[in-house]
Formats: C-alpha cells, sequence, structure tokens
C-alpha cells in the first residue's frame, strides 16, 4: 500500500515529488510539524470474480437498511458507541482553515452514473462497511455511513472519493491514501481529518482494496505506523512462499500491505523479519476502548445454546466476537433437554465461521479453534485445521448429557504463527442427532482429507469408533 513516504515534514522531502501531484513544499499541509502518511503503494489489479451480488447472512449485514435520498445505504456497526468512524460515501469540501488546504471531494461514483448510488454501487458500499466493521469489531466504535453533523474528538472520518477529478486539489492524488497520524482525540483534530481513500487508484469498485486502504488509513490516525516486509517472503515465515499456503490465511498485517491478502490482521511485529514493534491493539484500545465481553470464558459461566428440535435432530446456533488474544467464548450445549426419555446416546457436529463479506474473498481476521469439554470441564476434542479459518469436529456416541463448546482464535502455523490479531466475529453452529434417528446428518462422518501443496503436504485425518458404551476420535496432522 506505500513506499512508504512516511513524512514528519522536515526540509529532508520539501523536494519529494507526488505521482500526479505538485511538489511537497506546495502543500498546505507540509509546513504544519504533523506527521503525515502517503500510501503509494498499490495494488495488482487481478482479475478476481465477484461472489455474485446475492449478500450473504453476516453477523453484521442486517436484513434490510435504510437508503437516503440518494440511495446511500444507512449502516451502524455499533450505535451507540462512544467513538465513531465515519465512511463518507458523499463527498467533502473544505475551505481555508482545514489542514489539507482548499479541496473538493466528489461523491462515491465508480460507475460514472451519476449522483444517485446504483445497486451496485451500494453493494460496493455494504461490502467495504462490513470489512472495515469486522477489523475494528474489537474496538469500542461504531462504523457507520452516516455523518454525525458535528465532528468531535471522538471522531474519525475516511473519504472515498476520485482523486484524478480536474482541480479537486486533493492530497497525494497519485496515491491509494492518505492521513495525519495520531491525531485522534487531540484537541482540534477536527481540523486534521479526513484521511483519504482514492477509489479511483484502488480498482474503483474493488470493496476488498477499498477496506484495506480505509482501515489501514484510520490505522494511522489513530496512532499506528507502517509494518514492514521482510527480505525473503513478504510477511511469511522463513522457508515459506505464499505457493505453500491456502488463499484463505493467507496474511499480511494491517499496518502493512494487504491487498491480495485473505487475511488481514493487526500485529505487533510477531511475524518473521519484522522491525516495528508497535503494540497495534494496544494503541486502538486506549483511542477507541475496547468491547465487553459477549461471552464469559469459564465453563460456570457459559452462555446456553437453545436447540431447536425437529425429526429426531435438534439444531443450534450462536454468534460472537473474539476480542483479545486472550478471549475465550464458553457456549452450554444441553443436549439432555430435547432427547426422549429412551434416548441415550447422540452425535454432535460442531461448526464455527468466521466472518464472511458479500463480495469477494478474504475479509475475515479470526482463525477459529473449537475445543468439546465434558461436564468435568475436561476438553475431550478440539479441532484446530491447518491452512484454515473455519474449525469443525464430531462426536459420536456421545452419552445424552450436557457438554460445553468453547470458541477462540487461533494461529496458524504456516500462514500467521500468532494469534495476537486472530480477533473478530464468528457465528458457532450444529446439530444433535440421538440415537434411532433417521437424517442425513446420521450419515458416516470418517473423513480423510489431504492437501498437497508445492514444498509440503498437510493431511489431517479423522477417524471415529463408535459402540455404545465407548467414544474413541483422533486426529492426525502431518
Amino acid at each position: 500500500m506505500r513506499t512508504s513516504l512516511i513524512i514528519a515534514v522536515t526540509v529532508l522531502y520539501l523536494a519529494l515529488q507526488i505521482t500526479q501531484g505538485a511538489p511537497v513544499e506546495n502543500e498546505p499541509w507540509a509546513h504544519l510539524g504533523v506527521e503525515v502518511v502517503i500510501d503509494d503503494e498499490l495494488p495488482d489489479l487481478y482479475d478476481h470474480t465477484t461472489k455474485g451480488n446475492v449478500r450473504r447472512q453476516t453477523i453484521f449485514l442486517p436484513g434490510s437498511y435504510a437508503l437516503s435520498d440518494t440511495g446511500l445505504p444507512i449502516l451502524h456497526s455499533r450505535p451507540g458507541a462512544p467513538h465513531t468512524i465515519v465512511l463518507q460515501f458523499s463527498g467533502d469540501k473544505a475551505t481555508e482553515g482545514a489542514a489539507w488546504g482548499e479541496y473538493t471531494a466528489t461523491p462515491f461514483d465508480p460507475l460514472d452514473d451519476g449522483p444517485a448510488f446504483s445497486t451496485e454501487e451500494q453493494d460496493v458500499i455494504v461490502d467495504i462497511w462490513q470489512r472495515v466493521s469486522e477489523s475494528y469489531s474489537p474496538f469500542d466504535v461504531d462504523v457507520t455511513t452516516v455523518h454525525p453533523g458535528k465532528v468531535t474528538t471522538k471522531t474519525a472520518i475516511c473519504v472515498i472519493t476520485d482523486s484524478s477529478v480536474p482541480d479537486s486539489n486533493l492530497p497525494a492524488p497519485g496515491a491509494g491514501g492518505i492521513a495525519f497520524v495520531n491525531m485522534f482525540g487531540k484537541p482540534k483534530s477536527d481540523l486534521f481529518q479526513p484521511a483519504f481513500a482514492y477509489y479511483n487508484r484502488l480498482g474503483r469498485t474493488r470493496s476488498d482494496y477499498l477496506a484495506v486502504a480505509i482501515t489501514h488509513e484510520l490505522g494511522h490516525f489513530f496512532g499506528l505506523h507502517h509494518d514492514n516486509k521482510n527480505d525473503e517472503n513478504g510477511y511469511l515465515p522463513s522457508g515459506v512462499t505464499r505457493k505453500m499456503v491456502a488463499s484463505s490465511v493467507d496474511w499480511a498485517p494491517t499496518m502493512g500491505v494487504g491487498y491480495n491478502r485473505n487475511m488481514v490482521q493487526w500485529s505487533n511485529g510477531n511475524y518473521y523479519g519484522a522491525k516495528q514493534f508497535e503494540d497495534d491493539i494496544e494503541v486502538l484500545t486506549n483511542a477507541l476502548g475496547a468491547v465487553r465481553d459477549d461471552h464469559a470464558d469459564l465453563v460456570s459461566d457459559a452462555t446456553p445454546l437453545g436447540l431447536v428440535k425437529s425429526d429426531g435432530m435438534a439444531q443450534f446456533k450462536e454468534r460472537g466476537i473474539i476480542s483479545t488474544s486472550w478471549d475465550v467464548d464458553m457456549f452450554l450445549l444441553p443436549v439432555q433437554k430435547v432427547a426422549q426419555s429412551s434416548q441415550k446416546y447422540c452425535s454432535v457436529h460442531v461448526s464455527a465461521e468466521p466472518f464472511t463479506p458479500s463480495l469477494f474473498d478474504g475479509g475475515n481476521t479470526l482463525d477459529i479453534r473449537i475445543k468439546v469439554l465434558n461436564d468435568e470441564g475436561t476438553v475431550v476434542q478440539t479441532a484446530n485445521p491447518s491452512n484454515s479459518p473455519h474449525a469443525s469436529l464430531v462426536l459420536e456416541a456421545w452419552p445424552v448429557g450436557p457438554l460445553y463448546i468453547q470458541i477462540d482464535g487461533s494461529s496458524d502455523q504456516l500462514a500467521h504463527p500468532s494469534d495476537y490479531g486472530s480477533l473478530g466475529q464468528y457465528t458457532v453452529h450444529g446439530d444433535v442427532v440421538y440415537d434411532g434417528a433417521s437424517s442425513s446428518m446420521n450419515s458416516a462422518r470418517s473423513t480423510s482429507t489431504s492437501t498437497t501443496m508445492k514444498g509440503t503436504t498437510s493431511t489431517m485425518t479423522t477417524t471415529t469408533t463408535t459402540t455404545t458404551t465407548t467414544t474413541t476420535t483422533t486426529t492426525t496432522t502431518t
């Protein structure tokens, strides 16, 4: 996302030329003695296909939402939160007195079809909002498309606009984005707003690229600095190449270059070759506060899961957020509540998926691990597959009685060997099939999957043996 033109606005940079722009010494913001970051490393515009315009169910996306007079989706991730991130798609104009100087930012119009937002543009806006909301989901902030009217020290704004419009006078128009650093919460911070992300430089309708840039630029405004690539292979461990890593866990730090990476997480420099060890989560928590824990960590305080029974099978579903690297969410599954007196055993299928955006791949920031515990609190099975952010497991011939499901963030040995930034939203769901029930879910569940990648082989085999009195489950990863 940059060649890291970090300008502390000293005479060393006064002769610097910005692509498609004026010399820095002519910029009004170049003489303020305030740190500015110009992110001018742009994505390779791969010809990715979208997943279609069908909006898949996600945690943050409401079933329906209002539209403004121009068709702008009115969205809030955490209404009532004490801090606000505004994704401003409706344009902006500054006059004398603002740190950026005078400029005119036109509304978001990547299809060049006029001032009203088309259905396709609405889909792009929703997807951007989903992705930015996911990155900031551990923090006490409302990500919204609605301008609050009055900008306070608790407001951060990113304007998404076209930097190529003649006479717009936008800062660093050849870059992907630009922001002042560490101005959030400061007196007169409104004068150092907004941050900018330029859709004409980021694939126009590529919501994945735009969300990466917006999250990154806002990170600067909250006080974060750039994370470097290592000299060998970007951000991956020594000896690991991107061809060896599944695309779903292809990793980059948020304050690095996250384009074309499906898992982009906050970092504290916990990757191979890092030279910058800023604690992103600590900085953001100091600025925005942390969300309250939605599900308790302990068996004694576990959240009960509701069971809906149909045709001998009961189903459950719950949602949550892993908000810190030490956060675990504990759920009680009372399988005995809907069992008939004659049913003594059951099979239990548990799956957990991270947040999934509407368009393009990636966007999730959580790699999930599942543990199942018995009523004594002993772990009886774990699912933490390599090269996948999803997890699932099956218990066969489980005695009808309570069990506990624990969800937490995990790491991936190949792609991101630390769970520091493995935070975000998830859905846990599954079913309970009682003995004697006829269901497709009661079919054989023994699976063997082998994935061979250049330079490595990863094999996960799950074998289940069932009798009326014993259960043996073995998971082997090589």
